[in-house]
């Protein structure tokens, strides 16, 4: 895959924050699939929620060509991040800084865990309150 920008080689796990393909020049990254997919076990993230947002979108088409060199990358907006998604293998490209923003609209699996143990805690502070 290349940096449709530099025109280099993207290598494997060189983005900012989550696994993916990115450029040592520009510092872009791009995400396959099963790597936007891989969001979610790190995250709250709905990969099927956000396939659907994205599709259901106005394209605005760029002159960009997916790394892969399968189709056009799209621009598109969500969660308040900028990204190109590819219509065609559902991968995203995100320029510098940008999928570092687009993973801050999400909160961390293990923060929801903690929150989750604090309700269970609460919950049975509140069941001994009512045995007294």
């Amino acid at each position: 895959m290349q940096c449709y920008q530099c025109n280099v080689k993207l290598e494997y796990d060189l983005t900012e924050v989550h696994t993916g393909y990115g450029c040592s020049q520009c510092h872009g990254a791009f995400l396959p699939a099963k790597f936007l997919k891989a969001i979610g076990t790190v995250k709250e993230f709905d990969y099927m929620a956000f396939v659907g947002q994205v599709q259901s979108q106005v394209k605005e088409t760029t002159a960009l060509s997916c790394p892969t060199g399968c189709g056009q990358l799209h621009r598109h907006f969500f969660e308040n991040s900028h990204f190109s998604y590819c219509h065609t293998c559902f991968g995203a490209w995100f320029k510098q800084g940008e999928l570092k923003d687009f993973l801050n609209n999400f909160r961390d699996n293990r923060d929801i865990r903690v929150l989750n143990t604090a309700d269970k805690i609460n919950g049975l502070d509140l069941l001994f309150d009512l045995l007294k």
